[in-house]
Order: structure tokens, then C-alpha cells, then sequence
């Protein structure tokens, strides 16, 4: 790139999902507006993996020109538009559940002062504005964008701007629905380090089966990119005494592509629980 064309804004997408904390499933277009704002004034826009950067022309009609000058605080507002290409991305991302593409978009802004684009330290639907009337000029686009993103070029616009989504906690409920596993005597669930204990057994109704046993975490797990897997299936457990005998040495970790609900009108469970099938 030309040396000329300085840095004037970059925002960058991260979450605590992903083990290098880079988000690199949003895709982002300039609204028609800030398309033609860009030209006008001699703007580049340029996107990367996990984020994008607007480059100015440090020397516009001949003379030299400052940052200062664009950040004028006269009201202009660059406006973009936020693509998601991750099928799966409310499974594993906590706060985006009010997130509907074709509805309200939920609007990031940097009308905040901590570096944010929304509220908070991490992304909250609950704490973000909503825009309705931005679908109406995006009636015919192929795609819905997932979300708007407004900067406001003020005098106090920083250099760097972050959008921090934050991976989701759910309870862990393994299901022993194989036949085999149906016959174990005094099953558990505990960890393979540490003293850690699912709660159970309990029996559960799944489709095309009779009622079989389940094991739930006590607690909520953080879904991870990759998973730690620390949890083993055993049998002939004694709480007493710490004996037991290993089924499975390694359970699986949630898979995140796949929704399993024992009872799809249980939206509690949807959101809060990851079930796997064994």
C-alpha cells in the first residue's frame, strides 16, 4: 500500500472461545452512504482475518492532511454492515441470543470510552442498542447482516477499537445411550484428575429408546475451541472409598455443530445444557 495512506481507525473482533482469541468468521461491508464517503474523501477500507483497518490519504489535493481533519466532530457516521459465516456461532457464544438476522440489528458503536464497541468488557444483547429501520434499506440484499457497526468520527475517536465476544458456560449432561453402557454397574462420571463428580445417575426419556441414564456436571463448563477433556466414564464407583473400574478413559468434549435436547420445548435447556451421546 501506498505510504501515504495512514491508519485512521481499526476494529478488530475477538473471543474467548478461540485458542489464538481471533475471531475470523465476520465478514464487514461498507453501507451505500460510507461507501461513497470513502471515495469522496480519498478513504480505503481494508479487511483482514479478525478485523478491518480505514486508511486515509495523508496528502489529499495536493497538501498535506491530518488525522484531525477527518475527525472533525461535524457528524459524520460511517456505517457497516456485519456478516456472519459461523452456522454455529450462538452455540458456543454467550450474550447473542437476541442476535436474529432479519430483525432488529443489534448495533456496535464507539460511543463508548473504554475501547469497546458495546457496553461492558465483553458483548451483552441486552445491553446493546437495536436498529430496525437499517432492514429497510437492505430489503434486497442476499444476505442479512448478523450486525451494524457505526463509528462516529468525533475528536476523541481512538486508534484501535475491539468487538470481545465471550464463549459460553453450559452444563454437561452425557447420555450412556449404547447398549452396552446401559449395563454398567454403579456408573460415574468423575474427573480424571482431582476429586471432581458429575451428578447422578438420573434416567432421562430419548427418542426411540426407553428411559436410560445420564450423568450432569455440578457445574457450568466453558466451551473451548479445544477442549481440555478431563472427564472419564467409569463403573463400580465408591464415593467412600475412590475405587473404581475405567469404561471410557476419555469422554468427549460437547460438539458444537450438533444440537441434542431431550425435550426441544425446554428453551432453558437448549441455551443452558450440552448434551453428549454416548
Amino acid at each position: 500500500m501506498d505510504n501515504r495512506f495512514i491508519p485512521l481507525v481499526t476494529c478488530v473482533y475477538k473471543h474467548s472461545y478461540y485458542n489464538d482469541g481471533k475471531l475470523k468468521t465476520f465478514r464487514v461491508f461498507p453501507g451505500e452512504d460510507t461507501a461513497a464517503w470513502l471515495v469522496r474523501n480519498d478513504v480505503l477500507f481494508r479487511q483482514y482475518e479478525d478485523r478491518f483497518t480505514i486508511y486515509y490519504n495523508s496528502l489529499f489535493h495536493g497538501r498535506e492532511r491530518s488525522r484531525e481533519e477527518l475527525c472533525t466532530g461535524d457528524g459524520t457516521i460511517l456505517e457497516f454492515y456485519l456478516q456472519n459465516n459461523d452456522a454455529y456461532f450462538a452455540q458456543y457464544t454467550e450474550g447473542v441470543q437476541t442476535f436474529t438476522p432479519g430483525k432488529a440489528l443489534p448495533v456496535f458503536s464507539n460511543t463508548y470510552t473504554t475501547g469497546f464497541l458495546h457496553g461492558g468488557e465483553a458483548v451483552s444483547g441486552d445491553a446493546l442498542e437495536y436498529d430496525s429501520t437499517v432492514l429497510q434499506q437492505l430489503a434486497l440484499a442476499n444476505k442479512k447482516p448478523y450486525a451494524c457497526l457505526r463509528l462516529h468520527l468525533t475528536g476523541d475517536m481512538q486508534e484501535l477499537y475491539t468487538i470481545q465476544f465471550t464463549a459460553k458456560a453450559t452444563y454437561w449432561r452425557y447420555v450412556l445411550a449404547a447398549g452396552h453402557l446401559q449395563q454398567l454397574q454403579n456408573p460415574a462420571v468423575i474427573a480424571r484428575q482431582g476429586a471432581g463428580v458429575f451428578t447422578g445417575p438420573e434416567w432421562v426419556n430419548i427418542p426411540g429408546k426407553d428411559k436410560v441414564v445420564c450423568f450432569v456436571s455440578a457445574d457450568k463448563i466453558v466451551l473451548s475451541e479445544i477442549p481440555k477433556r478431563e472427564w472419564q466414564l467409569v463403573e463400580q464407583y465408591d464415593a467412600a472409598t475412590g475405587r473404581f473400574k475405567v469404561v471410557k478413559k476419555t469422554l468427549p468434549a460437547p460438539d458444537i455443530s450438533h444440537i441434542s435436547v431431550l425435550d426441544a420445548a425446554d428453551t432453558f435447556a437448549i441455551y443452558n445444557y450440552s448434551e453428549i451421546i454416548l
